[in-house]
């Protein structure tokens, strides 16, 4: 705590006379211990017109770590990923288009994953929690689409009344063995790289 590195980052180039020289100081200082909110939401977002960019679309599910003792309750098992389940309102109804995402975090792959890489396995959790959640969300908004457009007696129109619930669960159960795998290989492409 409290030490200071100081660093010369010098830019060269052939059309440059003298190096274009920069000096970076960091200093070391105490973890930043937070104070809990109010509890209140406060309404933020876009005012504008259309219907794309509402802060409710970029909100976060209610996500629900599963771990192996939990999956017979919620019928997983070592290759599940993600199951996700209508949430209930507060009065014990339909919340509508609500929903709750249940990560399996002793998925098999994951569990692989943490074991033969040298990444913090709880960085790889994180990255498993939220990509399958995104993947999740993505199925979700995908059939909401195929929903509005779809016409009576379309290929359309059964494929946006199939389950979405089955459809998360076997599309994501399908991506773990390659999830992270994934991620960290398009994490490590640069500019340099061939297509």
């Amino acid at each position: 705590m409290g030490s200071t590195f100081e660093y010369v980052v010098e830019v060269t180039d052939d059309a440059r006379v003298e190096a274009l020289t920069n000096i970076l100081t960091l200093k070391v200082i105490s973890k930043n211990v937070r104070s809990g909110g109010t509890g209140l939401r406060t309404e933020t977002g876009n005012r504008g017109k259309g219907n794309l960019g509402s802060s409710a679309q970029l909100a976060l599910p209610p996500i629900v770590p599963v771990s192996e003792k939990g999956w017979e309750k919620h019928g997983f098992d070592e290759s599940t990923a993600l199951k996700i389940k209508h949430a209930e309102s507060a009065d014990g109804g339909d919340a509508s288009d609500v929903y709750d995402f249940y990560v399996n975090v002793d998925n098999r792959y994951l569990k692989i994953t943490q074991k033969e890489t040298k990444t913090d396995p709880g960085l790889l959790e994180k990255q498993f929690i939220y990509g399958m959640v995104l993947v999740g969300l993505a199925l979700l908004q995908e059939q909401k689409e195929q929903m509005k457009h779809a016409t009576v007696g379309s290929d359309d129109e059964h494929y946006a009344e199939e389950s979405i619930e089955k459809r998360v669960t076997l599309v994501t159960k399908a991506l773990a063995p390659i999830f992270l795998p994934m991620v960290d290989a398009i994490g490590g492409l640069s500019m340099d790289d061939e297509n």
